[in-house]
């Protein structure tokens, strides 16, 4: 590979395309460069065109595809792997650092909000697999019960373990994500998550010992889906 191949193998980003070439030289080594931007480009688009009758979905993009479609997510990249902004300024080409910032940070929620929709819809498939139904078609199965905390009727039921269970639960989900919710979404966890972390804390101080030792058992057990 020689020593510029070696080199370019230990970088902390490794450029994802490198062009091998036969060394002139007798010792059966060959020499490593990277290949220049258009060139890759030329390869995405070549590979658009001729694998979009194999997979359809191509067909929008088959020789449509340009540099401008790959922005946010070079932006994005870029943003996670902990480029500064003046860098991803330059390659946005913005005028100023203030539009590049709020630029890159509407990205990252949207592929925030993106991974946990996808999230939610793999909870949903699993959770519909495993779903029993009766004869008359209601669901059999174990259903969540915490939703009519929201309710102004509220009807406590303190000696019910698998209420009880759901609370402590959804608590201990709330708590130990509530760092992320925060910082993901600052106005929903003051105007939802947080009022509903308190509830199921101010509730749990009613119940008693032995029903929350015996919850806790069942708590294990529950599978919530993702918090967002």
């Amino acid at each position: 590979m020689g020593q510029t191949g070696k080199t370019l193998l230990k970088l902390e980003k490794t450029p994802l395309f490198l062009h091998f070439m036969p060394s002139a030289e007798t010792d059966g080594n060959q020499r490593v460069k990277t290949m220049d931007v258009s060139t890759v480009t030329n390869l995405v688009k070549d590979f658009v065109v001729g694998a979009k009758e194999e997979a359809p979905f191509l067909k929008a993009i088959a020789g449509q595809c340009t540099g401008v479609n790959f922005r946010p997510t070079c932006a994005l990249i870029m943003h996670l792997t902990g480029e500064s902004f003046s860098k991803i300024q330059d390659v946005l080409n913005h005028a100023h650092s203030s539009t590049t910032q709020i630029y890159t940070q509407r990205l990252y929620s949207q592929s925030l909000l993106q991974t946990k929709m996808k999230n939610f819809q793999q909870f949903i498939v699993d959770n519909a697999q495993s779903i029993k139904k009766s004869d008359n078609l209601f669901d059999a199965g174990h259903v969540g019960v915490d939703e009519w905390i929201n309710c102004d009727a509220q009807r406590i039921w303190f000696n019910d373990v698998d209420v009880i269970a759901d609370w402590i639960a959804w608590e201990t989900a709330i708590n130990e994500a509530k760092d992320e919710l925060f910082f993901s979404n600052p106005r929903r966890w003051e105007a939802y998550w947080e009022p509903r972390l308190l509830k199921y804390q101010n509730m749990l101080t009613i119940v008693t010992s032995t029903d929350m030792r015996n919850a806790r058992v069942l708590a294990k057990k529950i599978v919530l889906p993702p918090l967002s």
